[in-house]
C-alpha cells in the first residue's frame, strides 16, 4: 500500500515537473496577451520508411519569443479644398487638431518619448540615435521642444492631481537623502526633503527646527 502511495506521488511530480517546462515553452499562453504569428510547416506526403500513406493524427507545436521593433509611420491628413461656382469662394474643411501646438508630432509619438525620457532613462540625445538607425533625424533641439510642449500640455492635469494631493493632512514623501551644498561649508551634507511649514505636527514628531 505504501509502495503504491509512494509510486503514485513520484508520478505526480513528474507530471508538474512536464507541465512546469510546457508553460515556460509556451510564452504568456496563460494570459493571452501576446500577439502570436503561426507558420505551418509542410509535413511528407509518404512515410520516409516505407513509403505508405500518411494519415493526420495531432500537432507538435513549438512557440519561439520573438521581437518586432517599433516602427515610424507619418500619417497623411487629405482635406478637400473646393470652391463654389456661384461666388467663387474657397472652402476647406477643417484642419485636425495637433497634440502639441504648432506640432508635427504624434499623440502615440510624444508619450514614447517622455516615457523613454523619464521612465527608462534614455537621454533625448540617444532616442536622437535610435529614431536615426530607423531612418527619421530628429535634432535634440527638436525633441525638448516637444517634452516641453508636452509637459505645457499636461499642465492642467498636473495642477489638479497637485490640488488632490496637498488637500490631505499628511503627506506621505521619499525620505532619500540628497546632497545639499550648504553656506559656509566645502562640502555638500546630506539632507532630506520634508513637507513646508503648514505640517508642524511631522516636524515635532521628528524632533526637526
Amino acid at each position: 500500500m505504501a509502495q503504491d502511495a509512494f509510486a503514485a506521488q513520484a508520478e505526480i511530480a513528474k507530471l508538474r515537473f512536464q507541465l512546469a517546462r510546457y508553460r515556460r515553452a509556451e510564452f504568456g499562453r496563460a494570459s493571452e496577451k501576446l500577439a502570436r504569428e503561426e507558420v505551418v510547416h509542410a509535413a511528407p506526403c509518404a512515410c520516409p520508411s516505407c513509403g505508405g500513406p500518411l494519415r493526420r493524427i495531432a500537432d507538435e507545436v513549438t512557440e519561439t519569443l520573438d521581437y518586432v521593433p517599433g516602427r515610424f509611420k507619418v500619417v497623411r491628413h487629405v482635406r478637400a479644398k473646393q470652391s463654389c461656382r456661384a461666388c467663387d469662394k474657397v472652402v476647406v474643411s477643417p484642419a485636425p487638431d495637433h497634440a502639441i501646438a504648432r506640432g508635427r508630432a504624434g499623440a502615440s509619438l510624444l508619450p514614447h518619448i517622455v516615457v523613454s525620457k523619464y521612465d527608462d532613462h534614455l537621454p533625448l540625445y540617444r532616442q536622437a540615435e535610435i529614431f536615426a538607425r530607423d531612418g527619421v533625424n530628429l535634432e535634440t533641439s527638436t525633441l525638448s521642444g516637444w517634452v516641453g510642449a508636452t509637459e505645457a500640455a499636461l499642465a492642467p492635469l498636473i495642477d489638479a492631481l497637485a490640488t488632490n494631493v496637498m488637500a490631505s493632512d499628511t503627506l506621505h514623501v521619499d525620505d532619500t537623502p540628497v546632497p545639499v551644498l550648504a553656506e559656509g561649508r566645502k562640502y555638500p551634507v546630506r539632507s532630506i526633503m520634508l513637507p513646508d511649514d503648514r505640517h508642524d505636527a511631522v516636524r515635532q514628531e521628528w524632533n526637526l527646527p
